[in-house]
């Protein structure tokens, strides 16, 4: 290939495929040289792979190779630009027909750079691969897999030095289910290496109510400083975004994941003949537990088990858990049903200028009585607690209790209408702060379908609230949730009305009124076009 001018450049390829007795041997390759004024290059690329298939196993070898070397027109030292590396891949795999595929890999790769007019070493890497995938009767199912990498960097080879990285990637899914479905498990595991960067955040004012935040000047200083946003609970009231900001600085981690998920029911293993199997035939139980945590890299021994570390660890950088049970009595029945939920949530984050860590934990029972056709009658009781620590923003801190009970009368006489009756009881407490409140909510809701061409909705809400200490206190706004001492009531209003095939109208109304503050009025109307 040549152009008009000093440019001139030669390229040569192979690819071949042979196969004989279950041996094979397969190439690809191309070389290219060019040349112009300035520069001289040199690019080649190589792939080679030798396999041999036995009754039960496959064997095979690959190497890879490419280069890309560029010179001055007058010189014969590689350039910046110029690179090179070179990978053996030996692997071992059982046959195609076998019911539990597996796989075991060996990798080894070295990468080459510019330094002192030569192209020398610059990384040299070993890797192993393994994993197999079995599935079985009735969507029973385990897959496992892992990766392990040892890297050595040479890029400080002037000074004698050589820097060594190992890495792991391991994963695990198990699924079955035993006892004709009566219980069914679903499990994930997964550990893994890497670099995690240190948060910043801001917050931004954006136009009214189009944010998440709102902002108390709780020292009267008139700056707005981090300690001061808290979530809007009212839309009038969201003027600000937060932006997070990934910091300068990383840490090396280890990453640790535990999903379990367990169902049961026995109704599908009884034969509910008898009066004590018709009884646990109606029970089922829900259970899920989570684990997603990232700790700083020490030995990977101590990293293996995820419920090694609890949250007061001083090698955590993460951490975020979830278990939830749900015991249910006559669940899929509509007259009569109980449910019982515990749940416990913990996270905790690292930023730029300390941890941040919230847990909470509820006990709630759920009533549901469906004494005649049209009305439904729901209670629900919750008692459970609260907790906030920031290492640096220690003045919201908070740990509160709280017990609550709310019980709806909902009435459906038809299609189309629907009202409710529902009244609130709440009693929050902050331990060792002075900060207490009760309160009782009055509602009532009336809604209007219009099939096929939208809805109204109307909800009118009563809140008496006693509260004893600073409103104006952070720990004050999460108790208060945006209202104020005394008497308080707000109105919402929304319908949703299609006009045609593709457009939709929304429109929506709240007013809200706190004892000793005016009336609040907020609006909001759209156009959708729906393709």
């Amino acid at each position: 290939l040549s152009y008009a001018g000093p440019y001139q450049a030669f390229r040569h390829l192979t690819q071949g495929d042979l196969s004989k007795k279950g041996w094979s041997v397969s190439w690809d390759g191309s070389y290219m040289n060019s040349s112009t004024s300035l520069f001289a290059t040199k690019f080649g690329r190589h792939n080679i792979r030798f396999s041999k298939e036995f009754k039960m196993l496959k064997l095979f070898a690959i190497e890879n190779h490419e280069g890309n070397l560029w010179n001055g027109a007058d010189e014969n030292s590689p350039i910046q630009g110029s690179f090179q590396f070179q990978e053996w891949k030996f692997g071992v795999e059982n046959a195609k027909q076998n019911k539990i595929p597996w796989y075991f890999y060996l990798t080894n790769r070295t990468d080459l750079l510019p330094l002192n007019s030569v192209l020398a070493p610059d990384t040299k890497a070993w890797q192993v691969e393994t994993g197999m995938n079995y599935i079985g009767n009735k969507g029973n199912r385990t897959a496992v897999s892992a990766n392990w990498r040892d890297l050595k960097s040479f890029s400080s080879e002037t000074s004698g030095e050589e820097e060594t990285g190992q890495s792991l990637t391991a994963r695990l899914e198990e699924n079955f289910q035993v006892a004709k479905g009566a219980l069914v498990s679903r499990t994930f595991y997964e550990i893994g290496s890497g670099l995690e960067r240190k948060i910043e955040y801001s917050y931004i004012e954006v136009a009214p109510g189009q944010g998440y935040y709102t902002w108390t000047d709780y020292n009267q200083n008139g700056n707005k400083e981090l300690d001061e946003f808290e979530p809007a609970h009212f839309r009038d009231l969201a003027d600000y975004i937060r932006i997070f900001r990934p910091g300068t600085s990383y840490i090396p981690t280890y990453l640790n994941r535990f999903n379990q998920v367990l169902n049961f029911q026995p109704g599908r293993f009884f034969k509910q003949k008898t009066k004590m199997e018709k009884i646990l035939s109606r029970l089922s139980n829900s259970l899920a537990y989570r684990i997603d945590k990232k700790n700083y890299r020490t030995r990977l021994s101590d990293q293996l088990n995820p419920f090694a570390n609890n949250m007061n660890d001083s090698l955590l950088v993460s951490h975020s858990s979830l278990f939830r049970n749900t015991l249910s009595f006559n669940k899929s029945k509509t007259v009569f049903g109980v449910d019982y939920h515990f749940e416990k949530n913990q996270s905790q984050t690292l930023l730029s200028y300390g941890t941040d860590k919230r847990i909470s934990r509820t006990n709630r029972i759920i009533v549901r009585f469906h004494p005649l056709d049209p009305f439904w009658i729901t209670n629900l009781t919750e008692k459970g607690e609260k907790e906030y620590i920031s290492s640096f923003f220690t003045g919201k801190n908070y740990q509160i209790d709280y017990i609550r009970n709310d019980i709806e009368l909902t009435f459906k006489p038809g299609e189309s209408w629907q009202t409710g009756l529902s009244h609130e009881w709440r009693r929050e407490n902050d331990i060792g702060q002075s900060e207490k409140i009760n309160v009782n909510r009055l509602e009532t809701s009336l809604a209007y379908q219009m099939p096929a061409k939208g809805q109204i909705q109307l909800e009118l809400n009563y809140l008496a609230i006693e509260f004893t200490g600073n409103p104006n206190s952070p720990v004050g706004y999460v108790l208060l949730q945006g209202f104020r001492p005394g008497h308080n009531g707000m109105l919402s209003l929304s319908f949703r009305r299609k006009l045609n095939k593709v457009i939709q109208l929304d429109f929506r109304y709240e007013g809200r009124i706190s004892q000793g503050s005016k009336i609040i009025h907020t609006g909001n109307i759209q156009v959708r076009a729906v393709f």
